[in-house]
């Protein structure tokens, strides 16, 4: 671009275009509990403490995301197992045909994340069928294999793992953060300083923090509280999150995941701000403990460290 003013000067300067194909990209993205308990709905069978144990059948439910671009319709699913102990099947009264738009979780009863009484919750005509034999030993893992059958005639593979007498667990845990914000702004406020990125005495620095799931069930991360009991420096939190946090991912409190452009970009969502006092030394370190709360209410401890002077 060339930019001319009445005066005649001129500024050149660009800006980039990229043009991409239409793509459809589903992959697994989480399970609800094992239904492992006998049911009107027939083919499950247990004793019906959500965990799958050796000689039960468990019917659940899947959901899927889709990692393209562009919008398919889901017409019917396909699921094995190759194991010698487990198998997989489509419940008998099963049947599936709902639309996933490109970069959206949907799980087999046509239900989204936005809806977390009803997302993963299980009703009956989305489900799987995954069987333990008899002998199947304690702590053994399967493959399941899963085949999306579109409604263009395309088809799509992708899998996720079950593992006999493991109950579905979550764990977030402090990941890294973004640069210190610290420089006067009008649209977030809270924060101040000269803008050099190095927390310093007499500034309140806005960060944002990143979680993994250590555990093997997705969850939402509805909030983060922050504090500490250092005699120089204060923290604390705004804002709710509402992040769906996939097993094995990290994301930030914007809910961006670690390989987004976005991520630890710093928005105004979810940011930690931290406050240091004007008689503050410099090469002073504080802990910062945080605690990550999920829809559920169940909170988890993690901590951090920040350090006068330093980025």
């Amino acid at each position: 671009l060339t930019m001319t003013d009445r005066s005649g000067s001129q500024w050149v300067d660009y800006f980039e275009v990229e043009v991409s194909s239409d793509t459809v990209n589903p992959v697994y993205f989480g399970r609800s509990p094992y239904y492992d308990q006998v049911s009107t709905l027939g083919e499950s069978s247990g004793n019906g403490d959500s965990v799958l144990d050796a000689g039960e059948s468990a019917r659940i439910e899947i959901a899927l995301q889709n990692l393209g671009n562009t919008a398919f319709t889901v017409s019917s699913l396909t699921v094995s197992s190759n194991d010698s102990y487990i198998s997989a099947s489509i419940a008998s009264n099963a049947g599936f045909n709902y639309d996933i738009p490109g970069g959206s979780i949907v799980d087999t009863d046509d239900e989204t994340p936005s809806d977390q009484n009803n997302f993963l919750a299980r009703t009956y005509h989305g489900d799987l069928l995954i069987s333990a034999a008899a002998d199947t030993p304690v702590g053994h893992t399967a493959t399941i294999d899963v085949v999306i059958n579109a409604s263009d005639g395309a088809t799509y593979s992708t899998s996720f793992e079950v593992t006999t007498g493991e109950a579905l667990s979550s764990a977030l845990e402090y990941a890294g953060r973004s640069a210190y914000y610290d420089q006067a702004s009008f649209e977030f406020g809270e924060s101040s300083g000269d803008g050099d990125g190095l927390l310093e005495a007499g500034e309140s620095a806005r960060v944002e923090v990143a979680v993994s799931n250590s555990g093997n069930t997705a969850l939402v991360w509805e909030s983060i509280t922050a504090s500490t009991s250092d005699e120089y420096i204060t923290a604390s939190s705004d804002g709710t999150l509402g992040c769906w946090v996939n097993p094995g991912n990290i994301t930030d409190s914007d809910c961006q995941l670690q390989d987004s452009d976005d991520y630890l970009a710093r928005n105004s969502g979810g940011d930690v701000i931290i406050n240091v006092a004007a008689d503050t030394p410099d090469g002073h370190s504080a802990t910062i403990e945080l605690v990550f709360t999920d829809s559920n209410g169940t909170t988890y401890n993690d901590s951090f460290e920040v350090t006068v002077g330093q980025p």
